[in-house]
């Protein structure tokens, strides 16, 4: 990296020097990954090397193409953040960067953070246009859904995740008949003070209370959302039911899946919090605060979402700041959805009569 950024700070005008396939130092770069290099090329010497960014080999490929091909994304958004990087030339086989990412990108089931599907929604995001085809030549550069391939992954992951709900569904289904602290025996029952009725026997010990409540919504919720994914799951294994469907479910059964492992870490953290805060509160916030380190995963996709978006920030400013908000705010919505359900349930304890402890 420092005898690159050495001679290209001595000799500057270097950097427009091909190679027998017509490919300068930064075509190289993008096909060997460094990206330190395209970083240093795009962000930081951005105004130096402008006249070199959209240099095409032989073959008519800008290094925008080859980040394409290859399927880096921390290169193709390092080029995206460069304002005078072209996003619609073609090269000799009338490719479009849009063209080549539709056809790079799977088509049916697929994971949302897989490289070629992230740079397709910035290159849609950035309104990069495709080549002009015609309808009959379509199917050479967009693929096409291989039905037998397609349900042979769905059976796949129906297989493996409905081992995660059912595991699910059977552990909240324990929970909700082994209480935290255990039940009241009939002669605790009346042991109780004088003046109030006894509670009857099998009563809940820490019943009436904030944090038992949340544990017994949370604990529906994961048991609810556990329980339909794996209904879900079923359908999705049926090579009966249609394609297209079967995809529609898998998604279903994923958020589900999703909801229900949340939920069931907030009934974890309650019950903690039930058992432990009156003998060592601080062991009990922190059993609570490392609870939460579960929720990790959500803030990939989180993280993922705000790069992708911020690297077309300066070709589309208003639409991105507004693409950028929206995503956010869904985003953050689809992942933690249970949690405004538990505690918006929680806060009615405040409104609806009855007597509860703190």
């Amino acid at each position: 990296m420092v005898p690159i950024i050495t001679l290209l700070t001595k000799y500057p005008g270097c950097a427009g020097l091909r190679d027998a396939m017509g490919r300068t130092f930064l075509h190289v770069a993008v096909k060997k990954r460094h990206v330190r290099v395209v970083q240093f090329v795009c962000l930081r010497w951005r105004h130096s090397f402008k006249s070199m960014l959209n240099i095409q080999d032989n073959k008519g490929n800008t290094a925008l193409h080859l980040a394409i091909m290859e399927g880096d994304v921390d290169i193709f958004r390092c080029l995206m953040r460069n304002k005078y990087v072209h996003i619609n030339l073609q090269n000799k086989d009338g490719k479009t960067p849009m063209d080549l990412a539709h056809g790079k990108v799977q088509s049916g089931f697929y994971f949302g953070l897989t490289a070629h599907r992230r740079i397709l929604e910035m290159l849609t995001l950035a309104n990069a246009l495709p080549a002009n085809r015609r309808r009959d030549q379509l199917n050479e550069y967009y693929p096409c859904l291989s039905e037998k391939e397609e349900s042979q992954k769905i059976t796949d992951f129906a297989q493996i995740v409905g081992i995660g709900s059912v595991l699910v569904a059977t552990a909240t289904f324990a929970a909700a008949f082994t209480m935290p602290g255990g039940v009241l025996s009939p002669d605790d029952a009346e042991k109780s003070s004088p003046g109030s009725a006894p509670p009857p026997a099998g009563t809940p010990v820490f019943a009436r209370r904030f944090a038992f409540d949340g544990f017994v919504i949370s604990n529906t919720l994961a048991f609810i959302c556990s329980t339909l994914a794996t209904f879900s799951l079923v359908y999705c294994g049926v090579a009966a039911v249609h394609i297209r469907r079967r995809i529609k479910l898998v998604s279903f059964s994923l958020a589900l899946l999703l909801c229900a492992a949340r939920s069931f870490c907030a009934a974890f953290a309650f019950a903690l919090y039930l058992l432990l805060a009156k003998v060592e509160m601080g062991t009990a916030i922190a059993a609570c605060v490392m609870t939460s380190l579960a929720l990790l995963d959500g803030a990939w996709f989180v993280m993922a979402s705000f790069h992708d978006t911020t690297a077309v920030l300066s070709r589309r400013a208003p639409t991105t700041l507004l693409r950028l908000g929206t995503g956010f705010l869904v985003n953050i919505l689809y992942l933690f959805w249970p949690y405004l359900v538990i505690f918006g349930l929680l806060a009615t304890r405040n409104v609806l009569p009855g007597d509860y402890l703190p």
